[in-house]
């Protein structure tokens, strides 16, 4: 009977020593993870109170494309014009024939198909008008009826590009509107740089 109270004893003995060893364990490591501060910390806090302007040590990557407009599959973009708000634009297929250009892009802004009707793109109307669009084609044209030369007719990645104006207004509303964005956009459309 002795010997059953000892072994009971061990086991007790035993199983506090465990449980200190994990209380211990867990102890130490809330110690070096939260309260003991690492001098690598200290010495980057003390830096930065001295000096609050100098770049951390993973620079930050500047995005080359802000300001600009972007036409990731045609590769190019286009140098936004100042306060000319939000440009929207759609690309749409030519038909077939139209002087080799497979596709082309009409664009407008967000204030001008806030208008409604022929200014906006689900207007149930069929049709819509926009403030200008840009045709590419591989062909190079000497002359154009009612377009203008972009690049001054120089391609950029093979391909010639090509700005028209809209003809008519979208909307009897917000014509002064319509023409400041026309205008913003039709010349931001004739000078694209190659992305």
């Amino acid at each position: 009977m002795n010997k059953q109270k000892q072994n009971g004893s061990a086991h007790v003995i035993i199983l506090i020593i465990v449980v200190l060893a994990i209380i211990g364990s867990l102890g130490f490591l809330f110690w070096n993870n939260f309260v003991r501060s690492n001098p690598d910390q200290k010495k980057q806090a003390s830096t930065q109170k001295t000096k609050p302007n100098t770049p951390s040590s993973s620079p930050i990557k500047e995005d080359g494309n802000k300001g600009y407009l972007v036409l990731d599959d045609w590769k190019i973009k286009f140098k936004l014009p100042e306060n000319i708000g939000e440009i929207r634009y759609y690309k749409k297929v030519a038909e077939p024939n139209d002087k080799g250009v497979i596709d082309y892009y009409e664009f407008s802004t967000k204030r001008v198909e806030e208008l409604g009707g022929q200014c906006a793109e689900s207007n149930g109307q069929g049709s819509v008008t926009r403030l200008a669009s840009l045709d590419r084609t591989k062909m190079k044209r000497e002359a154009l009826a009612s377009a203008s030369f972009v690049n001054n007719n120089e391609p950029i990645d093979g391909y010639y590009y090509y700005a028209s104006g809209g003809q008519a207004g979208c909307s009897d509303n917000g014509a002064d509107i319509q023409k400041q964005d026309r205008d913003m956009i039709f010349e931001m459309l004739l000078h694209p740089i190659a992305k």
